[in-house]
């Protein structure tokens, strides 16, 4: 009977510590990544678009090439695009935040990266 017991104890803390072991969904506060498809980033994207209109007119956003997001007391988006201005291609790393009120603003801006730059 102590053996049945014992083995019935091991094989419970076996499985307890197994299961405690699953993967985390995602990391509180830590970026990650978003489809660039998705209705939010291709509203972000129109909005960047829109954005840069005042200083840049005329260009153009070709394609978005990776975007990621990040839950604060609303949200970040950081999305890497290809654009168009002045007839010349190049790729844009932008950093927007959308508050709770959903007022969005363009909190950082590289406009001259590399297609494989950082996220």
């Amino acid at each position: 009977m102590k053996k049945i017991f014992i083995v019935f104890l091991i094989m419970s803390v076996l499985f307890c510590c197994e299961t405690s072991r699953q993967p985390q969904e995602h990391i509180a506060g830590a970026f990650e990544s978003a489809d660039v498809n998705s209705k939010a980033v291709m509203d972000v994207v129109a909005f960047v678009e829109k954005e840069l209109q005042t200083d840049y007119s005329g260009l153009k956003i070709i394609k978005t090439e990776r975007a990621q997001t990040q839950v604060v007391a609303g949200t970040n988006f950081l999305i890497l695009c290809k654009y168009k201005f002045n007839g010349k291609n190049k790729y844009m790393l932008v950093k927007i935040y959308e508050n709770l009120d959903n007022i969005r603003s363009i909190t950082e801006l590289d406009m001259d990266v590399n297609e494989d730059a950082n996220m």
